[in-house]
């Protein structure tokens, strides 16, 4: 049976059927020519498969019962507790819209400990969905941000110091000036969709200031730590909102307004040297990553900017730039390269590996 036919058979994407071979739930046999020969009994695992994912049971319970090692009956009723939470949780939340709704008051009026204790009273906690041994291991919020802040802090030190190696002489006076986004929802509670960030500069005069790489890192962590607090990101939030709602400026015709909002933009942007943003992890849905490889995240930019995401076991790093030259991304590279990190530069021109290529660093050029 060929994969067209299993398709129609079950009633299931082809990106489906892959990504539950990669989990070892099912095993097609191979033909001579290398193709897939789906039998009557995979059409049977598909579909017990394909049912208890509509159950919302796990793809680890799932490959437990097909082991043996769990019984179905035991992981049914495991699976129909979880549903009562669930509509115990649902009933209590309509339950309280409808009071809400019934006392015809506003937002600011809105009286949410009186409504969040009665959802706690009506929706019971729910224990975890998977035995212990069965996760991995949480890592608590503090160490995380340490090891991303150590992450950040070698990336923009090895920034700073090949930008600077690649300076002209009469511009080496002049101090290195990187511009950092900082995503504000890790310092101030937001459920809005849109853009919630801000930014700060990390500035290092090699002509003053020793040159040498473990000093310019902790110049960069010294700033990161007396930069990123509530307390400093607050405070510039509060001088924008400040202005922002200036009697005289809100006064100001718009067709005056927004030009000198832009030249003000350049003018501060000209001390800019650099920018460098860490996207983060980015995760896709189980059906998909198999057939992802990468992601690369480009930005317009007058200068030069490095954008950094992670996916799988890979980082990627990739730069957009007004220059020609690419001699401060092979600086750049060559130092990870140096401190043992293997990297693979793509380009839109050329493929050249710096280091034997692995998934553990990726890097766009």
């Amino acid at each position: 049976m060929t994969i067209r036919e299993i398709e129609a058979r079950c009633q299931m994407e082809r990106a489906n059927i892959r990504f539950y071979e990669r989990e070892g739930l099912l095993t097609a046999q191979r033909l001579p020519n290398g193709y897939r020969d789906y039998t009557e009994e995979d059409v049977q695992t598909l579909l017990r498969i394909r049912l208890l994912r509509s159950l919302h049971v796990s793809l680890d319970d799932i490959r437990a019962l097909q082991s043996g090692e769990k019984a179905l009956s035991d992981t049914l009723r495991a699976q129909l507790a979880q549903l009562e939470r669930e509509q115990q949780q649902a009933a209590a939340a309509e339950a309280v819209c409808r009071e809400i709704e019934a006392a015809h008051v506003g937002f600011s009026e809105l009286d949410a400990p009186k409504y969040l204790e009665q959802l706690e009273r009506g929706a019971p906690p729910a224990p975890p969905s998977f035995p212990a041994e069965d996760r991995f291991p949480v890592v608590r919020c503090p160490f995380r941000r340490f090891f991303a802040r150590m992450l950040d802090d070698l990336l923009y030190t090895a920034l700073a110091c090949a930008i600077h190696e690649e300076m002209y002489l009469r511009d080496r006076r002049r101090p290195v000036v990187l511009t950092v986004p900082v995503d504000l929802r890790h310092y101030f509670p937001s459920n809005t969709a849109r853009n919630f960030f801000g930014t700060i500069r990390v500035a290092y005069d090699f002509s003053t200031l020793d040159p040498t790489f473990d000093a310019v890192a902790a110049h960069t962590a010294k700033i990161f730590k007396e930069e990123l607090t509530p307390e400093r990101l607050g405070a510039r939030m509060n001088q924008l909102a400040a202005l922002e709602h200036n009697p005289f400026v809100r006064s100001i015709p718009l067709l005056i307004k927004n030009p000198a909002l832009r030249l003000s933009g350049s003018i501060s942007s000209l001390g800019e040297t650099a920018g460098l943003s860490n996207i983060g992890k980015l995760r896709l849905p189980d059906a998909l990553a198999p057939f992802v490889k990468g992601f690369g995240v480009y930005m317009s930019t007058n200068a030069l900017q490095l954008c950094t995401c992670s996916f799988g076991s890979s980082l990627h790093m990739d730069f957009t730039s007004a220059l020609e030259s690419t001699e401060v991304q092979r600086r750049f590279f060559a130092f990870l390269v140096s401190d043992g990190v293997d990297v693979e530069i793509r380009s839109s021109e050329f493929s050249q590996e710096v280091s034997k290529p692995c998934s553990d660093a990726q890097a766009a050029v």
